[in-house]
């Protein structure tokens, strides 16, 4: 029965790789709703096919697991079939694909694979009876989902998939009476794999479909719990974790390297920065090398049987991958500004002031003489970042006439983006004070307009005492209502003042110039954000060594902890300069 099952299967598998071929050759799409879509489900599914065939040709031992790992397949093909006609990334679509897929690992159980036990960290054996089954499908859907995280990249799911086996064929070596049919099976997914990571990646790059990465992770998950060994399943532990870890390491090296030693290693008027060579290749490329090294050490922890004897070859293997990756990413030091720099550059889309402080005053002077209204906003890297979801600020912004690079996150985007030091940091503050200097010696009047009644009368009373002669010729409070916006417009206008500052934090401050900009009679507006709280004495600066290093940000945070809501959204600005920066090489 077992061997007519084996040919059925068999058949259905060429049939569905049959199709394949027929779509990719004729274009033709009806059997699976949406040609873009199927695309992205069919990518590289014919490897895995082949895999698939080839095992039941083969027919090591351990027929009835290979059986119902082809029954488990074709149920995550004919599902993504029917999955890939509901709209994508739509509830319906994932909820769906996580319950084919559960349907797969339950096929797989019913067919004999089975996590019996499992050595618990006192000693001894942890034994499961009932809930054997629930746990193996619980730990195949961890795993596959954690594994197919690599799939963001081209290439790199496909080399974390050779790795793996190549990894699982070393932990096979370590053991003793190892079945044939386990080795077999083994050597017969590193050979595929390693096929499709040279095809895929070194000679022609692709990303594997949503459907080919479920079926590749199943298997690797599955095989993982074949071998019965606590060796392997220590092992198989460690690509899933690495895959998680590469993004880290990646990221603390990119900051670490183009952003704290540039500022470690700059002097006045003199910044470090470097060329980054950075591709959607050589990214991949490190995480790959990344995860070999983890893998090594992994194999190097089974064979000494002490994970402390690998902390001296762990130290040396992590320096060496921070060179090897300097090597790969970065060339060029350039620690000058170009003779020639644009009056802008664009930050993710925000045309940022890119000039020096000096040119900024001179062109805000001019502004406020012409007669005419103008906008100044001070983004920093989460304002940026927020241009990117909320259109209508983004629209805000980019209308304005200058937007000045206020915080250390912008100045780095600057030097990453354009390989030298182009951007000088000018803090919203300091931009604050040197202009109502220049009001003072200019004979210019100013408005404040923001923050509580005590602060802001405080902020007008020390800005008075340090520029006598100043004239500030009104101050309101941030706490007004939409019913009062009429009274307070006419109020600035009957003031008739050249700048206002309005602290009424981002995106308030654009959203309430950019409204009522038409009914304003002032030359100069500009937001402040928090500036009156620091003019007033109610905070502080961070200290010099904090503000050299571009930290003031980490001062303001250990001050007030409520702002970690914010900063955990850098890391997503970060990613989001380093994709620019990838489609700019692309």
């Amino acid at each position: 029965m077992t061997e007519h099952i084996g040919l059925y299967v068999q058949g259905l598998i060429l049939v569905f790789a049959w199709m394949e071929v027929r779509y990719r050759v004729s274009g033709n799409s009806r059997w699976l709703a949406g040609g873009g879509r199927a695309d992205r489900v069919l990518a590289g599914l014919s490897p895995y096919l082949l895999f698939l065939l080839l095992l039941l040709v083969a027919r090591p031992e351990a027929a009835t697991w290979q059986v119902g790992l082809a029954w488990a397949s074709l149920a995550l093909v004919a599902g993504h079939t029917l999955v890939a006609r509901t709209p994508e990334g739509s509830t319906s679509s994932v909820l769906g694909e996580m319950v084919l897929e559960l349907i797969a690992y339950g096929i797989l159980v019913a067919s004999g694979l089975s996590i019996q036990f499992a050595h618990s960290p006192t000693g001894g054996l942890l034994y499961f009876t009932a809930g054997a089954p629930i746990i193996t499908c619980l730990w195949l859907f961890a795993f596959s989902r954690v594994l197919r995280l690599a799939t963001l990249l081209p290439g790199l799911f496909e080399g974390m998939l050779a790795m793996l086996a190549y990894l699982f064929m070393g932990s096979l070596y370590l053991q003793r009476q190892v079945p044939m049919g386990t080795y077999a099976i083994i050597l017969l997914f590193a050979g595929v794999t390693t096929g499709q990571w040279v095809y895929g990646f070194a000679l022609k790059p692709s990303r594997t479909g949503s459907l080919a990465a479920a079926c590749w992770a199943m298997t690797a998950g599955a095989l993982s719990i074949v071998g019965t060994s606590k060796r392997l399943a220590f092992l198989s532990v460690v690509p899933p974790t690495l895959v998680l870890l590469a993004p880290v390491f990646f990221f603390s090296y990119l900051i670490v390297g183009s952003y704290l030693m540039p500022k470690l290693g700059s002097s006045q008027g003199n910044r470090v920065a470097h060329r980054w060579n950075i591709t959607r290749h050589r990214i991949v490329t490190v995480l790959l090398l990344f995860c070999l090294v983890g893998n090594l050490l992994a194999l190097l922890a089974c064979l000494t049987g002490d994970p402390f004897l690998i902390l001296g070859p762990g130290v040396f293997a992590f320096v060496l991958m921070w060179k090897l990756v300097s090597f790969l990413v970065k060339n060029d030091r350039q620690s000058t500004r170009p003779a020639v720099v644009p009056e802008t550059i664009s930050i993710l889309g925000v045309p940022v002031w890119a000039r020096t402080e000096s040119d900024l005053l001179q062109r805000l002077q001019a502004m406020i003489r012409d007669g005419k209204k103008h906008v100044v906003v001070t983004p920093d890297s989460l304002a940026i970042h927020r241009s990117l979801t909320d259109e209508r600020y983004r629209a805000v912004i980019n209308q304005a006439d200058i937007c000045v690079p206020d915080g250390a996150g912008v100045v780095w985007a600057g030097d990453f983006l354009y390989d030298a030091p182009i951007l000088s940091r000018i803090p919203g503050v300091e931009l604050m004070e040197r202009l109502l200097a220049m009001a003072r010696d200019r004979g210019f009047s100013v408005y404040f307009l923001g923050a509580s009644p005590a602060v802001i009368a405080k902020a007008r009373e020390q800005m008075v005492l340090k520029y006598p002669g100043l004239d500030i010729v009104g101050a309101r409070d941030g706490f007004f209502t939409a019913a009062d916006e009429d009274a307070l417009v006419a109020e600035i206008n009957a003031l008739a003042p050249d700048m206002i500052f309005v602290g009424l934090g981002v995106p308030k401050q654009e959203m309430w110039i950019s409204a009522n900009l038409p009914r304003l009679k002032t030359s100069l507006l500009m937001g402040v954000g928090g500036t009156f709280d620091v003019l007033s004495g109610e905070k502080a600066r961070a200290p010099l060594g904090f503000q050299r290093l571009g930290l003031e940000w980490l001062y303001r945070l250990l001050c007030e902890p409520h702002r970690f809501k914010r900063i955990v959204l850098l890391p997503f600005f970060v990613l989001e300069v380093l994709k620019e920066k990838l489609d700019a090489a692309s």
